[in-house]
């Protein structure tokens, strides 16, 4: 990763844990969610991200050789997918770390502000 994509990537993590912060946890009174909830968010952010990167791809007609556009279809998703990986886990580790340091600023001031 570039450090152009780092600090994209890092931004954009910035900006889910706020959204999962203000609104879900806020304003809605959600709990915290679960890893799993926040691996689908990764993965998801991780392939827009990766997707974005690669830009468009051509794929031949599928009405002329069906075989090459299911080959060149299959490429593509690997090369988005392979790259995805490098963006993956830089997220999930900024989404889990923004969040558990909500989870422990919530408890103290809880602790030290409660009467």
């Amino acid at each position: 990763m570039t450090p152009e994509q780092i600090a994209q990537a890092g931004f954009f993590a910035y900006v889910i844990v706020q959204v999962i912060k203000v609104f879900f946890i806020g304003l809605l009174g959600l709990p915290k969610p679960s890893k799993l909830v926040f691996s689908v968010i990764a993965v998801v952010a991780a392939t827009l991200m990766a997707y974005l990167y690669a830009g468009p791809v051509a794929l031949p007609d599928p009405a002329v050789d069906p075989f090459a556009f299911v080959q060149a279809l299959l490429l593509a998703a690997g090369a988005v997918f392979t790259s995805a990986s490098v963006f993956y886990f830089f997220i999930l580790d900024r989404l889990l770390a923004g969040i558990d340091s909500l989870t422990f600023a919530r408890w103290v001031h809880r602790r030290v502000l409660a009467p």
